[in-house]
């Protein structure tokens, strides 16, 4: 199969800067990518991953940070993500629903000096019936 891809673009950010978006995924099962990208790397990865744990890497580390809920049927479990990004200083924070779960963390990718300019949503190339809603994208300083 191939992979789903949805993005947003945004002028390069070399300093200090939020986005913000809630993204329901569907299945716990599946592979939600969330890229914050140079326009050539993925420099900062955060994972609604197929083994249920939101993972994200830590410079060349993968890490997990805490167990979510996909959406079944009519139930809706929504979840607000705010990225902290700094590709001067190559850290990032990760908020979910408000809460600070992991600071400082290190980027996959060293940013280009021009910074971060895409916000990028991708499923696995694998990946068959995967469906998840994201809503309310926000870039800001």
């Amino acid at each position: 199969g191939s992979a789903l891809n949805a993005s947003r673009s945004f002028a390069a950010q070399p300093t200090a800067f939020v986005t913000e978006f809630r993204v329901e995924p569907m299945q716990s099962n599946q592979r939600l990518t969330i890229a914050l990208n140079d326009g050539t790397s993925d420099c900062v990865l955060v994972y609604f991953h197929e083994n249920g744990f939101i993972r994200y890497y830590n410079g060349a580390t993968l890490a997990t940070s805490d167990a979510y809920t996909a959406s079944p049927g009519s139930a809706v479990v929504p979840y607000d993500v705010r990225l902290a990004a700094n590709p001067a200083t190559g850290t990032f924070d990760l908020y979910i629903n408000g809460v600070r779960k992991v600071a400082q963390a290190s980027f996959k990718t060293a940013a280009a000096a021009t910074g971060l300019q895409t916000l990028k949503f991708t499923t696995l190339s694998t990946a068959t019936g995967v469906t998840a809603y994201v809503d309310n994208v926000r870039v800001y300083r």
